[in-house]
């Protein structure tokens, strides 16, 4: 026995882990916003808290295809939310070997389990693609053997993923649905429900619980227990304004705190500009304009839904007045939401949300409108890059009769961004009450159970400039120990 525990002794030296040791690993998410992704480990056991894709630039975007060996290993994986950023490598960690539970409140599981059946991440992973030949406009690539027919498809020679597939044809392409939603069937096994506060252990001295993040539904801060050490992974955290979601509470005290800090370059929101942007839209329709909001799909485009029901119940907007949203996938997520408020199973909004028994506006449409005012008109794609929101800047921008308003961060060289950076010359504004992530002085609140002098904080999820920003902010609030976490970093905290 004495010589079996010597051998157990080394391996775990040899790989970096003995005996009540303690350590945190950043994939992602760590000098940048995005591809959220952190495997902790100790004396055997791991946990990875996220798999996010990669959005930054081309070059940090190759990580999107890879997932580290010791990560595949992993006893679990823990959601904190369903954006892509955080899930959107998911089915590529299960297709290359990933066998452990995934952990995630209901709600998570429900939206990301939506995002996986529509495809997302189906493009990232290395397949043996086969297709037939026919004279559609849009051709369909397959990987499962029951699409298999009679007559014999045509097939690449080499595994590869969806996206260099697509470089390397002619034509229009798509993932066979059939073989997505089978893919999404077996992701669905590994689900675990859980609900805010309840206690799973791993291992012994490893154990983790979600706490209400207050971001989006069924967002989660995850609080870990590991040889009585208290390690806690915020999550996106909510605004503190969005009407949707409950403001999250002062997280619990713990020894590690590895914070989101997308708006680490900003103290403070003006809370006014709910007010400010009631009265510009009344402003915009009572002179018959359209009012054309660019919104991203999910939460962004609900969130704009409730704050126009709001002020139809309040009286201020005319009932009658049609409001569009055009893009079907926040239409399906608009669905997802509503069909949460109607069956008031109320975990995943506001109480006051599921009082209302509905998100969506009287007179509320999602076919194409003939564009005369006075209407709303709500499409995806912030950036108005993509999808529809590319179609209307075409038609709309021009126009003196309507009014664009901008909901999200947009990048300055996008479409939405150069039409801000000359807002003299068109109708445009943008509004910053709507973000879901929380400006320092929500992020103070939410430390305020933290030791200054003796908890350790971690800055991740933001642009590097933001968090040397917010790492002075925090310096100056008393904050003794805060580091900025450099991905591919391995760090011990015990």
């Amino acid at each position: 026995m004495q010589k079996f525990r010597s051998v157990v002794l080394l391996l775990l030296f040899c790989f970096g882990l003995t005996n009540g040791e303690v350590f945190v690993t950043a994939d992602g998410a760590a000098g940048m916003v995005s591809g959220s992704s952190f495997l902790l480990e100790s004396d055997g056991v791991s946990c990875i808290i996220d798999a996010g894709m990669f959005m930054e630039n081309e070059q940090i975007e190759k990580r999107n295809f890879r997932i580290a060996p010791k990560f595949l290993n992993a006893n679990a994986l823990v959601l904190t939310h369903a954006h892509t950023d955080h899930i959107g490598r998911v089915p590529l960690l299960a297709a290359s070997g990933f066998n452990g539970k995934i952990y995630a409140t209901a709600a998570t599981k429900a939206l990301a389990l939506e995002f996986f059946s529509n495809g997302t991440g189906a493009d990232l992973i290395k397949r043996k693609w086969f297709w037939y030949d026919d004279n559609a406009n849009k051709k369909i690539a397959h990987w499962k053997d029951f699409c298999l027919k009679d007559e014999k498809p045509q097939t690449v020679l080499n595994p590869i993923n969806f996206i260099d597939f697509q470089k390397s044809r002619k034509g229009r392409w798509e993932i066979c649905k059939i073989c997505i939603l089978s893919q999404t069937a077996e992701i669905e096994k590994l689900f675990v429900e859980l609900e805010y506060g309840q206690v799973v252990e791993l291992a012994e001295n490893f154990s983790f619980k979600l706490l209400d993040a207050g971001h989006i539904p069924g967002s989660a801060s995850v609080l870990f227990n590991v040889e009585e050490t208290r390690i806690l992974f915020s999550g996106d955290l909510g605004s503190g304004f969005l009407k949707l979601q409950s403001k999250s509470l002062a997280a619990p005290k713990s020894d590690f705190v590895f914070i989101e800090t997308t708006n680490g370059n900003v103290e403070s929101v003006d809370e006014n500009e709910f007010s400010a942007f009631r009265k510009d839209i009344l402003n915009a329709l009572n002179n018959s304009k359209i009012v054309w909001i660019s919104a991203l799909s999910f939460h962004r485009t609900q969130s704009l839904l409730y704050e126009l029901k709001l002020m139809q119940d309040e009286g201020i907007l005319n009932s009658n007045i049609p409001i569009y949203s055009l893009s079907p996938s926040a239409n399906r997520i608009t669905n997802l939401f509503e069909q949460e408020i109607v069956g008031q199973k109320r975990d995943w909004f506001a109480k006051e949300v599921y009082e209302k028994e509905t998100l969506i506006p009287k007179n509320f449409k999602m076919q194409m409108p003939i564009f005369k005012g006075p209407m709303i008109i709500i499409s995806s794609s912030g950036d108005m890059d993509m999808g529809m929101s590319k179609n209307l800047f075409l038609k709309l921008s021009p126009r003196k009769d309507v009014f664009m308003m901008v909901v999200n961060y947009v990048s300055p060289t996008s479409r939405a961004g150069i039409l801000l950076a000359n807002k003299e010359k068109f109708n445009i504004k943008k509004y910053n009450i709507f973000s879901g992530h929380p400006v320092l002085k929500e992020i103070f609140r939410w430390l305020e159970n933290q030791d200054k002098k003796n908890t350790k904080l971690y800055l991740i999820h933001g642009e590097l400039e933001n968090m040397f920003s917010a790492r002075q902010v925090f310096a100056r609030a008393g904050f003794a120990n805060v580091k900025i976490l450099k991905i591919d970093e391995r760090i011990q905290l015990r």
